[in-house]
C-alpha cells in the first residue's frame, strides 16, 4: 500500500508542472491576437469596402495602451469597424476597452451591438452610455443608413440572444430589417 501510494506522489508530483504548463499555455494562445481576412462580392456594393470586425476582445490589452490592436488595425486600413459583443468582460476592468475605443471612436465609423458579457456586468446601460461617449454608434434592433466610399450602406445590429432573451430578440431583428 505505501508502494502505491509513494508511486503515486511521483506521478502527481511530475504531471503537475507538466499540466500546469499546458494550462498556462492555453491560457497565453487564448490572448494572441488573431487577424483573419476576407473577400465578399455583391452586385449591390459598386466600391470597394473594407469593414473591421472586432469582436470577443474580452477587456484584453493588446500592447502598451492597445498599440498591437490599433496597428493590426491600421495594417488594415478600414474604411468602418463594427464591433460585435464581448468587448468588455465581467471579470476584468473595462479600461482595455476603453483604450481601444478612445483611439478608433472618432477615427472611424464604429458600430457596437452587445454581446453576452455586457449583459452580465449588471451595468449595461452604463457601458453602452460610456461606449456611445466615444462616438460609437450603438445597435440594439436598429438599421443605420450611412455613406462609405460614396456607397451607401445599411448597417443592422441585434443584441446577444442570451442577453434579451429569445422573444425580445426576436423582436430586435424583426425592426432591424
Amino acid at each position: 500500500m505505501e508502494l502505491r501510494l509513494h508511486l503515486l506522489w511521483k506521478i502527481l508530483l511530475w504531471a503537475l508542472p507538466f499540466l500546469a504548463l499546458i494550462l498556462l499555455l492555453a491560457w497565453t494562445c487564448s490572448l494572441k491576437l488573431s487577424v483573419s481576412v476576407y473577400s465578399i462580392s455583391s452586385a449591390k456594393v459598386t466600391a470597394p469596402i473594407r469593414i473591421a470586425l472586432i469582436t470577443d476582445l474580452h477587456g484584453c490589452v493588446y500592447g502598451q495602451d492597445q498599440a498591437d490592436l490599433l496597428a493590426a488595425l491600421a495594417e488594415q486600413d478600414p474604411d468602418l469597424i463594427c464591433i460585435s459583443g464581448d468587448l468588455i468582460d465581467e471579470n476584468k476592468s473595462p479600461e482595455g476597452a476603453w483604450m481601444l475605443l478612445a483611439a478608433i471612436g472618432r477615427a472611424y465609423p464604429c458600430f457596437y451591438v452587445s454581446g453576452n458579457h455586457e449583459f452580465r456586468t449588471e451595468n449595461l446601460e452604463e457601458l453602452r452610455s460610456t461606449i456611445a461617449s466615444y462616438g460609437v454608434t450603438l445597435l440594439a434592433g436598429e438599421a443605420v443608413s450611412c455613406m462609405i466610399n460614396d456607397q451607401p450602406l445599411s448597417i443592422a445590429g441585434v443584441d446577444d440572444p442570451t442577453g434579451v432573451g429569445p422573444i425580445a430578440w426576436q423582436e430586435q431583428v424583426e425592426q432591424a430589417q
